[in-house]
């Protein structure tokens, strides 16, 4: 009887990965395949961490306890189970996201996973070749694998305070397929195209392509790349390029808000996210040389401390040799720079508010864009507290968002609670 209700347990587990994880990081093979003949591919220790990140999403919170050993155990160099090959980077590329969303460490897992693919060659379109056992899907899986440790190598480079190593990779890997097809489980996925071709001008790049939302995402987190990799001191004319490529990336997305929720499983997740990448960026651009203050949580002095979890993660360090003083004339707020900040926090406020009414099925870096954007209210409330009705509503919107997110999500927890100090400190600072 034990063993039975172990594996109805694991089979909710697994279940519970693809109903909430799975949309948000779309790497692994669909649960239709999984559960056909390509099952005999995936190894044991990956299933164990599937199921430890599914069991986030159970009512009972001692099964992730339970499980978390296991899932640590299967990335250990130790572990006589433990060969690192593709199957190993993906261990360690989720546990990155997962142990992330924790306590925000992640150069643990992130750090191992990217040298060791780089070692296998998964930056090569060969490696897909070569792993895929003739299947599609797997063929797509091992693509897929590798975009995504782009795409997380690039989102966890500003805690790290280091240049994402993936950004400055040249690779010939196709994007990733349209969702719907690929989790459709057909026999058949078209061969994508390459980053250099969604990148290219209109006029040059193919007319005839069209590109799935993760390939968006992706291109979304090079501009971000792109941005975070940029000197303290930038020059006019490097400056302007990003800021123009940034603008034509929102010119030309080609998918409109209620894509989102086209489907009640899978909500246009890759599209709420390569948003959410961009308007990040935008905000990372023009804040150092904007008016705003850098804000930092309750005891915490810029020049003498650390830097709070939440300053670390969304106002790196390195940005603020260029940062420009900020001047006691409340008319200072309508800097331009300043202005496009707000604009882009609007914008990632709207989002918000068109999210999946589902908020854990997200991915934890929505954590990572809440706090971009509530930093952003709170600096212009310190410039201008006769924004506080404002401030306040946009504050109470991202709170609400963390306190879903903490249920699943530890540090959504911590954050919100720097958050909220934050403001507290900002208002009474003013009063």
């Amino acid at each position: 009887m034990a063993s039975q209700h172990k594996l109805v347990v694991d089979q909710q587990l697994l279940h519970l990965y693809y109903q909430n994880f799975h949309p948000a990081h779309p790497i692994l093979i669909p649960l239709s395949a999984l559960q056909g003949s390509l099952a005999e591919y995936i190894p044991p220790q990956l299933l164990t961490v599937m199921r430890y990140i599914g069991a986030h999403y159970h009512r009972d919170e001692s099964i992730r306890q339970t499980l978390k050993a296991s899932a640590l155990e299967t990335t250990s160099f130790t572990s006589p189970d433990a060969a690192t090959d593709g199957f190993w980077v993906q261990c360690m590329l989720l546990l990155a996201i997962s142990e992330h969303a924790h306590d925000g460490e992640s150069k643990t897992f992130i750090e191992p996973a990217v040298s060791r693919s780089l070692e296998l060659g998964m930056h090569d379109s060969s490696f897909a070749k070569g792993h895929g056992f003739d299947s599609p899907f797997l063929e797509e899986m091992w693509r897929r694998t590798y975009w995504e440790l782009y795409v997380v190598d690039v989102l966890l480079s500003a805690p790290r305070q280091q240049e994402s190593l993936l950004y400055l990779m040249e690779s010939d890997v196709s994007l990733p397929c349209d969702e719907v097809l690929y989790n459709e489980a057909e026999s058949t996925i078209p061969q994508g195209c390459l980053l250099k071709d969604l990148t290219e001008d209109s006029s040059r790049g193919p007319q005839d392509v069209k590109f799935s939302s993760f390939a968006y995402r992706i291109n979304a987190t090079r501009l971000l790349g792109q941005v975070l990799s940029l000197p303290g001191a930038v020059t006019d004319n490097i400056f302007k390029d990003t800021d123009n490529a940034l603008s034509e990336w929102q010119r030309q997305f080609p998918f409109r808000a209620d894509d989102f929720q086209a489907d009640s499983t899978h909500f246009g997740e890759m599209i709420f996210q390569a948003q959410m990448i961009v308007h990040s960026a935008v905000i990372y651009l023009h804040q150092p040389l904007s008016n705003l203050p850098r804000l930092w949580a309750k005891g915490q002095d810029s020049s003498t401390s650390q830097p709070s979890i939440t300053s670390r993660f969304f106002f790196p360090p390195s940005s603020s040799s260029s940062t420009t003083t900020s001047s006691n004339n409340k008319t200072d707020i309508f800097n331009p720079h300043t202005t496009r900040i707000m604009q882009e926090a609007d914008s990632l406020t709207k989002l918000l508010t068109q999210t999946h009414s589902a908020v854990e099925r997200h991915s934890p870096f929505l954590i990572h864009g809440v706090v971009v954007g509530s930093l952003v209210y709170v600096a212009a409330y310190v410039q201008s507290p006769g924004e506080n009705d404002l401030s306040k509503q946009r504050m109470s919107l991202a709170v609400g968002v963390l306190k879903k997110l903490g249920v699943t999500w530890p540090l959504a927890g911590t954050v919100k609670k720097e958050l909220s100090q934050i403001y507290r400190d900002a208002v009474s600072d003013s009063g």
